[in-house]
């Protein structure tokens, strides 16, 4: 694609969209009980995963992107990314690492 600045781009619009409905897809199936990893996980676990996706698109999609990667081959959207990334990372392996609790439904 040409914006008209005479930069050839990858249609990387057409690429979010694909995977966004993709990943929204998913989201649905998982709440509708249909993927195994989200029975009896907390709330908010299907954000978390959706958030942690997306991120991880944002970090690989910016790289075919014409900007300036001035921070160790990153730009400043990747760096972010990577952070949040870092920071989801966290949170869904709490839920779908942890051992359930015997005899008890587990909501934590």
């Amino acid at each position: 694609m040409d914006f008209g600045d005479g930069i050839p781009r990858h249609p990387a619009q057409l690429y979010e969209i694909a995977f966004l409905l993709l990943l929204g897809v998913l989201v649905v199936k998982a709440r509708q009980g249909k993927l195994a990893l989200y029975k009896g996980a907390p709330e908010g676990a299907l954000f978390q995963t959706f958030m942690a996706g997306y991120l991880l698109f944002r970090l690989v999609i910016d790289f075919i992107k014409p900007t300036l990667h001035p921070y160790l081959g990153l730009n400043n959207v990747q760096v972010a990314c990577l952070l949040g990334l870092v920071y989801y990372s966290f949170l869904v392996r709490r839920w779908a690492f942890a051992k359930p609790l015997e005899g008890k439904e587990s909501h934590a």
